[in-house]
């Protein structure tokens, strides 16, 4: 009897022990406050040469908005994306110390596929009253553009914390970007955002007219702004964009001297009877008059 009491005892001291240790467990984990970056949206789904712009949204798990500051650095594949440009938003006070556009050689976020960082640093010392707004706040906005890929593709952008306030840890979110390679043809020819008759209207009629190599290319790429900028791309873009879209009056083939001249007449401004005069092979045409004319022109348009 003496032992079966002692048996008992034992057993409840280890019950009181396991809920001890329970307990801290639990008051440990919520003690734990975390500074929060998310990326907004969390899943993004582009075309090759298309552009995002993506959100950096801050906000603290217990709601403090004086705190010392925050550094962080997104990560990112420059093999498939490419920063443009970025916008550090006024609900952060206080302007960035770093931004910087480095190799990331040492795999910060532990992820193969990206090789690029972009870091940003805010910080409040010793006033401690960093951001000092109303919580979340946007941190900054980014915009990137998809380059073109042989494959759809996904790959992430990454946060990762570099400082944080004492006695807080971070938490992100990151976000997932897929790259379809899906090209949509339309006049714009060298993919900078527009169809111009001095670049594009120019690159269809040469390549039209056979003109192939530095002679196709030679002064009418928008070099500032190009996507497709090297012969490769423009001669290659140019064969598809010839059988998909350049049969502008539907006769079957895309010719210089009626399609081509169709073309740059449109992007030049060219409308109504002085577009087509002369160019249209009113034989064999299924897109004869002018109205059916400028409305396919219109269509393939960026």
């Amino acid at each position: 009897m003496f032992s079966a009491y002692y048996k008992v005892k034992i057993v409840f001291i280890k019950i009181i022990i396991i809920n001890l240790i329970l307990i801290f467990i639990k008051v440990s984990f919520a003690s734990e406050s975390f500074q929060i970056v998310s990326l907004s949206p969390e899943s993004i789904i582009k075309n090759s040469n298309e552009t995002f712009t993506m959100s950096a949204l801050y906000d603290v798990s217990d709601g403090n908005n004086t705190l010392s500051g925050l550094g962080i650095s997104l990560y990112f594949d420059s093999t498939i994306l490419s920063l443009e440009s970025y916008t550090i938003c006024e609900g952060a006070i206080g302007e960035p110390l770093l931004i910087t556009d480095t190799n990331d050689s040492l795999s910060g976020d532990n992820d193969v596929q990206t090789d690029k960082k972009f870091t940003m640093a805010w910080i409040n010392f010793p006033d401690l009253s960093w951001p000092n707004k109303e919580l979340p706040i946007v941190l900054c906005e980014l915009t990137f553009s998809a380059k073109s890929v042989d494959n759809s593709y996904s790959t992430n952008i990454n946060v990762c914390f570099n400082d944080n306030a004492n006695n807080y840890k971070g938490k992100a979110t990151n976000s997932l970007v897929t790259i379809n390679n899906e090209i949509i043809y339309n006049l714009d020819i060298d993919k900078n955002g527009k169809a111009s008759g001095a670049s594009d209207g120019l690159l269809a009629i040469r390549y039209l007219f056979e003109s192939r190599g530095e002679t196709l290319v030679n002064g009418v790429i928008d070099l500032d702004n190009c996507n497709y900028c090297n012969i490769d791309e423009i001669e290659k873009y140019l064969e598809n964009a010839k059988n998909f879209i350049f049969d502008i009056d539907g006769n079957g083939e895309a010719l210089g001297a009626t399609d081509g001249l169709l073309i740059i007449r449109y992007l030049f401004e060219s409308r109504d009877e002085s577009l087509i005069s002369g160019v249209v092979d009113k034989n064999n045409c299924t897109r004869c008059d002018v109205s059916s004319i400028e409305s396919y022109l219109q269509s393939i348009c960026p």
